[in-house]
């Protein structure tokens, strides 16, 4: 919460809004988002019917409305399936999958797609990032880094605790060299 760091206690109550609000924005315009960062474009009935028929009988088959369709250039076979809700849902799958697949394959890959549909599992991710967001704010009101004497953070960003907040000098050696923190305890 980078605005919680500056505005401290104001600032947290503002980053927790900017992020719901981030949340809110990524749910309602999921499905633009995804098929945007897939470089996908969507496919009509008459450029891909064999992907359209299967799509429409998974579709059916779930009791869902039919989702747009898209394909994507991307040679790395896969598929997703994005929307907020049943009617507002799209599936993609990239032109490697389309290559690699044969259509009986491609069913299967559908019907998994489509039962994220079916289970509105991006409501369930919305839910779950806004809950996550809540949960930043509430355990970090201030917005300050975790740090020990003099401002100095105790946590290296990649995880490690820093030798020279030590009590005693830790012989590097390959447990220490793994895990530091089993040979030192903080000041």
């Amino acid at each position: 919460m980078f605005v919680g760091s500056l505005f401290g206690p104001r600032g947290t109550i503002i980053g927790l809004g900017l992020g719901l609000v981030a949340v809110g924005f990524s749910y309602w315009f999921s499905d633009r988002l995804a098929i945007a960062a897939a470089g996908a474009t969507e496919v009509s009935a008459t450029q891909a019917p064999q992907l359209h028929a299967t799509v429409a009988e998974l579709a059916q088959r779930a009791g869902i409305p039919m989702p747009r369709v898209y394909v994507s250039p991307s040679a790395q076979p896969n598929a997703f399936a994005t929307g907020r809700s049943p009617r507002h849902a799209a599936v993609c799958v990239t032109r490697g999958l389309l290559d690699v697949l044969d259509l009986a394959e491609v069913k299967g890959v559908l019907d998994h797609e489509l039962g994220h549909v079916k289970h509105r599992d991006i409501l369930i991710g919305s839910v779950a990032a806004a809950a996550a967001t809540g949960i930043q704010a509430l355990t970090n009101p201030s917005g300050a880094r975790a740090t020990g004497r003099r401002g100095v953070p105790l946590v290296r960003p990649e995880g490690s605790i820093r030798p020279d907040r030590c009590r005693k000098r830790v012989e590097p050696s390959e447990v220490t060299a793994r895990r530091p923190e089993a040979h030192c305890k903080l000041r």
